[in-house]
């Protein structure tokens, strides 16, 4: 016979469960991660189209303010999560984008290596030195 008392206990462990490690509830983190993906993903297609100083110096400005409300977000997830650091490997919750995340690590190289010819431009000089605070 299943009492009250286990059919409760039942439910709370399922509960638990659902949100993953025992509780752990992923949710900012996945919200963060995607932002971020969607940020870098913006910066990469801009500098991939941009022609002229003027147009990297928008993509740039627009990916600084970007940061700069990603930042206190990152900051909080470091306070969230401190397991983060120590686990081999991303909860399963949030694995794939953080898969995702390492392979735009590479795009984002490539985009930033397009600033190069216009590094000795003052204008984009003064928008990459916004980028220097993140």
């Amino acid at each position: 016979m299943v009492t009250y008392k286990r059919l409760g206990f039942g439910l709370l462990f399922l509960t638990l469960l659902s949100f993953g490690t025992f509780g752990q509830d992923y949710t900012f983190a996945r919200d963060t991660f995607t932002s971020m993906i969607k940020t870098y993903g913006a910066f990469i297609d801009g500098m991939e189209t941009a022609a002229s100083a003027e147009e990297i110096v928008v993509i740039v400005n627009a990916f600084a303010d970007e940061m700069e409300i990603l930042q206190p977000r990152l900051d909080e997830m470091e306070t969230r999560y401190p397991e983060f650091e120590s686990m081999p490997e991303p909860p399963q919750e949030i694995a794939e984008l953080v898969d995702q995340m390492e392979l735009i690590g590479a795009e984002v190289f490539g985009a930033f290596m397009v600033l190069i010819e216009y590094a000795e431009d003052p204008e984009v000089a003064a928008a990459l030195d916004r980028l220097e605070i993140f």
